[in-house]
């Protein structure tokens, strides 16, 4: 044999060998149950969050929620957009979603309004949008509610109520005045929805005391659809109520189909578990009021406050497995 062919021999070995070692992750992780959402079984990855509170959550979901890690681990950077992000987005944004999304290590696209006029949605899994006092253009709001239509999910806080909300999903969720000062007020999980999928780990103790910073300039605001919008989050005390007329701080709805709100509680990912027959076909919104980067000491412990971070994380998981369903119908 030729000098040059057996060195070719041996560099197609080696580059096999290094092919193995370096595949993508989510190529080598598995899944805990065998359904149609996840391959088989096979170790969750060892993901740490970019601070405290991302590594509470990353860290006790690889523990207790390995599947749904795995999943979060399969998003590609194509399949979340996050309006703006962009460093070269000269529009107002007074959020930092990004942070957070950063910090759990997820990928996503930034994109501008201009861009969202005509963007390709059809990889899309979900869009979160920083609060923002600049409304969508009236193409940027078709494009969106098409998207929705189809399934898409929807992430916004507090100004987007006017500037994405208003515009793509009217008529669910209406504001009601501004705060006046920045307060904390104790938050608990809606009594009939604490089980819900987004709620997944958000309360990880009973003892704990979650206080929700409103900035002063939070949109506050009121149900005007009752019984199509579900309430995840509220204030437990009176304070917000009282002071404001509303106690609301994060609901979810659908968006196509009969609109009954988003309900499905976890149940496993089985093909006849509760959660898979629930599981939205429609495309869901996700209002929060306030700011990603205001929610940081809600825990007694003052060590940083997860549930933020968690409830994006269960978001994000749902939005991914809903983007499966639909593509897995099509084949």
């Amino acid at each position: 044999m030729k000098k040059h062919s057996v060195s070719a021999v041996w560099l197609v070995l080696i580059l096999l060998v290094v092919g193995l070692c370096f595949r993508p992750l989510g190529a080598r992780l598995g899944a805990e149950e065998n359904n149609s959402d996840h391959p088989a079984e096979e170790p969750a990855p060892k993901v740490s969050g970019g601070d405290a509170p991302a590594k509470q959550v990353l860290n006790s979901m690889t523990v207790a929620r390995k599947l749904d890690v795995t999943t979060l681990t399969k998003l590609k950077k194509r399949e979340i957009l996050l309006l703006g992000a962009a460093h070269d987005d000269r529009d107002t944004y007074m959020d930092k979603v990004q942070k957070v999304m950063r910090a759990l290590s997820v990928p996503f696209t930034p994109v501008s309004r201009k861009q969202l006029e005509t963007y390709d949605f059809s990889e899309v899994a979900a869009l979160l949008c920083n609060c923002s006092e600049l409304s969508l253009s009236g193409k940027a709001a078709t494009n969106i509610k098409k998207f929705l239509k189809k399934g898409g999910y929807l992430f916004t806080t507090d100004w987007a109520i006017y500037a994405v909300v208003k515009k793509v999903s009217p008529g669910y969720i209406k504001s009601i005045g501004m705060g006046g000062s920045k307060m904390n007020v104790p938050v608990g999980p809606e009594e009939k929805n604490k089980n819900h999928v987004f709620l997944r780990n958000v309360f990880p103790d009973k003892g704990s005391d979650l206080q929700w910073v409103l900035d002063g300039g939070s949109k506050i605001f009121k149900i005007v659809k009752k019984g199509k919008v579900t309430v995840l989050l509220a204030s437990s005390s009176g304070q917000m109520l009282k002071k404001y007329r509303s106690d609301l701080i994060a609901v979810t709805w659908t968006v196509g189909g009969k609109n009954r709100g988003y309900n499905p509680k976890f149940s496993g990912y089985g093909a006849g578990s509760d959660y898979v027959k629930k599981r939205s076909k429609s495309g869901v919104v996700l209002h929060v009021i306030s700011h990603f980067d205001q929610q940081s000491l809600g825990f007694k412990d003052l060590k940083g406050n997860s549930s933020m971070y968690q409830l994006v994380f269960n978001f994000l998981v749902d939005a991914k497995l809903a983007k499966q369903a639909r593509m897995l119908k099509k084949k």
